[in-house]
């Protein structure tokens, strides 16, 4: 596609390079949201290393958390990229 030559000699790399960077986003993300849920409970919150005490106030303003009230047995295909969010539907 760009036809750039470091790119076409070392597409197993880059290839490679880009999966594991999505991984540790992925893993990244899930040890954010560890411990933001961690810092609500109360009990929980011993377990929140002190990197992310220091800062975890701070982000925890750009989170919103919600409470399942029941599922519906209407299930409807999502994107991939939109597993994990909240999906507001006015009406029911």
């Amino acid at each position: 596609m760009t036809e750039d030559s470091d790119l076409l000699d070392n597409l197993r790399k880059i290839i490679y390079a880009c999966r594991k960077l999505r991984a540790l986003h992925v893993r990244l993300g899930k040890y954010l949201a560890k411990c933001i849920f961690a810092s609500i409970d109360s009990q929980q919150e011993s377990k929140i290393d002190s990197v992310m005490r220091n800062r975890i106030k701070e982000l925890s303003k750009c989170v919103t958390t919600v409470r399942i009230k029941s599922i519906g047995s209407n299930f409807k295909m999502i994107a991939k990229n939109k597993v994990n969010h909240l999906i507001e539907e006015i009406g029911d």
